[in-house]
């Protein structure tokens, strides 16, 4: 059962890789080619405001929900919505998404102009805020998990 578990374990670790390493280099590539074109200091400008606002939705999200999640015996408490917010989903969902809005986009019957504006900076905020949420997020939520009292073992497993 555990190394049936492992091997799973490895395999998801490599799939999660490859799409990581593929859409973050297609994305990058999408951003070189749209520097000379449509970027300016406002787009690099509002990656940070865009976290911002991206963690304060999370937080909302999971503020919101809280209350079913409690109901349903989940047993929410505020120090693990708080972690969940903190850590949500990022990586290699977003590069991902990102590339299927730059190649139906490219299908729809939209305007090419429009198109140009658009997409390159779905690719920019959407790099720039998994780059953020992996330097942030990433490097403290062990640090808001210590000061939360949530990295010790519980009582019942000392």
């Amino acid at each position: 059962q555990e190394s049936l578990f492992s091997f799973w374990q490895v395999i998801v670790f490599l799939c999660n890789s490859v799409a990581f390493m593929f859409s973050g280099v297609l994305c990058v590539l999408m951003i070189i080619d749209g520097w000379a074109v449509s970027y300016s200091m406002w787009d690099v400008a509002m990656i940070p405001v865009l976290f911002i606002i991206l963690n304060i939705l999370r937080g909302l999200g999971v503020l919101v929900l809280s209350p079913i999640m409690r109901r349903t015996g989940y047993g929410l408490e505020w120090r693990h919505g708080l972690v969940v917010s903190y850590s949500g989903l990022r990586g290699a969902v977003t590069l991902v998404m990102a590339l299927m809005a730059h190649y139906i986009l490219r299908e729809a019957p939209i305007p090419f102009s429009l198109y140009l504006n658009v997409v390159p900076r779905i690719s920019l905020w959407s790099s720039g805020l998994v780059f953020l949420s992996l330097v942030v997020n990433g490097t403290t939520i062990a640090t808001l998990c210590t000061i939360l009292g949530l990295s010790k073992a519980p009582r019942a497993q000392e």
